[in-house]
């Protein structure tokens, strides 16, 4: 009975996660940690303009970018694969969905169409907002989520059989990624980009510190275009991608826009070619 190794925890630890965020609402972002608080990984998720959920961009804590994912539904829209990329747009690996007995089950295979498992990852309920995940038909890890005070996913916990607590993640969802702006009617903070601009909107119902940075795919700042304290009250602006006397090198490279020094849900990877952004 082959065993998950241990360098396969992350990406084991990733599945265990997304089969959590499979049975929840609208997430914009997961933050993944160890016991210890050490952050692992985060996932930040797409959505179309009718808020489907398209895919998701995994990155390393220090905001290297690993992988991109698509999803692929079939004809009554329900998902049955998932197909990943690297930075150059090669296809690194593919995800399936299947049932496992009477369970919900995903199996993880590479590039080289190899079982990253051995064997597909499943979960059922055990008690209100609890779960066991199983492998080899075995309990291998249980998952419990909780939720905030509006009823958003804002905690996924991964335990041992013993329910020691191993790993943890952070949600963030559209009323709470981002603090310090339109208390009633949240409006998520956005970033877009044309030509060697980018555009800012955005509501703020307080003074509020906003910054974008832009990263190598090695995780590497290489620019902070924008950084600004802005007033209460509906902003929208124009701004050049370069910072002052310093053009941005062609390259592919990961916006990310921060509301009072924390990451928001409004990251783009974008490609800049001959100092022109598409």
């Amino acid at each position: 009975m082959k065993k998950i190794r241990s360098g396969q925890t992350v990406s084991f630890l990733s599945a265990i996660f997304l089969l959590a965020v499979s049975i929840s609402a609208r997430i914009d972002r997961i933050d993944i940690f160890d016991k210890a608080g050490n952050s692992l990984l985060f996932v930040e998720f797409e959505y179309d303009a009718d808020g489907k959920n398209t895919g998701r961009s995994v990155y390393a804590s220090d905001s290297t970018f690993l992988r991109r994912t698509v999803f692929v539904n079939d004809n009554t829209g329900k998902r049955i694969r998932e197909v990943s990329f690297d930075f150059n747009n090669d296809t690194i690996g593919r995800t399936e969905f299947s049932t496992i007995g009477n369970k919900p089950g995903i199996s993880v295979f590479d590039q080289f169409k190899l079982d990253q498992f051995g064997a597909p990852v499943s979960y059922s309920a055990n008690g209100e907002n609890s779960y066991d995940i199983y492998h080899n038909g075995s309990v291998v890890y249980k998952m419990r989520y909780s939720s905030n005070a509006g009823g958003d996913l804002s905690r996924i916990e991964v335990l041992s059989p013993q329910n020691e607590l191993l790993y943890y993640a952070s949600v963030s969802t559209p009323s709470s990624s981002v603090k310090g702006y339109t208390g009633g009617a949240t409006v998520v903070p956005k970033i877009t980009f044309s030509a060697n601009h980018f555009h800012l909107s955005a509501d703020f119902n307080s003074v509020t510190d906003v910054k974008l940075c832009i990263y190598d795919l090695s995780g590497r700042l290489v620019s902070v275009p924008f950084s600004k304290r802005l007033k209460p009250g509906l902003f929208k602006g124009q701004f050049s991608i370069d910072e002052p006397g310093r053009r941005l090198p062609g390259g592919v490279y990961i916006a990310r826009l921060y509301i009072n020094d924390k990451a928001s849900a409004s990251t783009h990877r974008f490609i800049n070619k001959a100092g022109s952004l598409r």
